[in-house]
């Protein structure tokens, strides 16, 4: 992160080593953007997964019928998307975890976000990555 002009602090928490590893996965995206990139939101994706999969597979060049990508949509992927298909974790839990989560350790979740915004200000990759992710 450095070459790309990121200083952070020593990170203090959990959740500031996540958003440290964001912010060197992020920046380094922002870096390579251009044509050749499509970026997406995966809780967008989530909600309208017919019409993502159009878009991603219009963007990769494969040639996906629309009723395909209906089956790809309501199949058992999309029901159990995690690594270990074996366990639940659907949208809807997903989103769940996620609210407890954020709901458990908001102070160290707002500590890391200011860790991040305030190295965005002098640093245009780190800062085009957060505006991004609002």
């Amino acid at each position: 992160m450095a070459g790309r002009g990121i200083e952070l602090p020593q990170q203090r928490n959990d959740a500031e080593l996540a958003a440290a590893a964001w912010a060197c996965e992020m920046t380094a995206l922002e870096a390579a953007a251009g044509a050749n990139i499509l970026w997406a939101d995966f809780d967008q994706f989530l909600d309208d997964v017919e019409s993502s999969l159009r878009t991603l597979s219009d963007f990769l060049g494969f040639d996906a019928s629309d009723e395909k990508l209906a089956e790809i949509a309501r199949g058992p992927l999309m029901r159990r998307y995690s690594k270990a298909t074996e366990y639940e974790y659907s949208p809807e839990l997903r989103r769940q975890l996620l609210d407890e989560a954020a709901a458990a350790h908001r102070g160290e979740i707002d500590s890391a976000l200011a860790m991040l915004t305030s190295a965005a200000e002098t640093a245009p990759l780190l800062r085009r990555a957060l505006e991004r992710a609002q």
